[in-house]
């Protein structure tokens, strides 16, 4: 499978359509707010290998959204719009694979466009790339085993079967 040159152009635009409007959503939600402050501790304190609120460990959640925050934070500085990067990255990545695949097995660029286009504006899935939740970050992971599970089957199974 050959990368699309759209591909990318594709994931930067829909980065920026889920990082429109982050910096003035402040984190008020409590699980949001979870995320958030766990991130912020590790970074404060230095421990990236366990989940603390306030002091104390908290193993509800998986680690992985937490070091993605906390990385962020390393990055840019602690702030609200940060916190939501995470989500918005793997959002548009998904969005931009759901192209990937659909332009190659239909062979047509329109049809990718609009069927990943279909999937980015999808009101929950709006929702979840703006939101502080694993959810999307746990999307893209098996998302992209399936598209690529499907292209090993239906498409080219020497390279796509690799990769899932």
């Amino acid at each position: 499978m050959k990368l699309s040159r759209l591909t990318p152009v594709l994931f930067v635009v829909w980065m920026v359509f889920f990082m429109v409007a982050n910096n003035i959503l402040p984190v008020t939600d409590p699980v949001e707010s979870n995320y958030a402050l766990t991130a912020k501790e590790m970074v404060l304190s230095g421990n990236w290998l366990s989940h603390q609120i306030y002091g104390t460990y908290w193993y509800d959640k998986p680690i992985m959204l937490s070091w993605l925050i906390a990385l962020a934070f390393k990055i840019f500085g602690i702030a609200d719009w940060v916190v939501r990067l995470p989500s918005a990255i793997f959002g548009a990545l998904s969005v931009a694979a759901m192209f990937q695949t659909l332009r190659t097995f239909s062979r047509r660029w329109l049809v990718g466009l609009v069927g990943s286009s279909i999937l980015g504006t999808s009101l929950m899935f709006w929702a979840v790339a703006h939101g502080v939740i694993t959810d999307m970050v746990l999307l893209y992971t098996p998302l992209t085993g399936l598209l690529y599970a499907f292209q090993s089957l239906h498409g080219n199974p020497s390279t796509a079967i690799v990769v899932a």
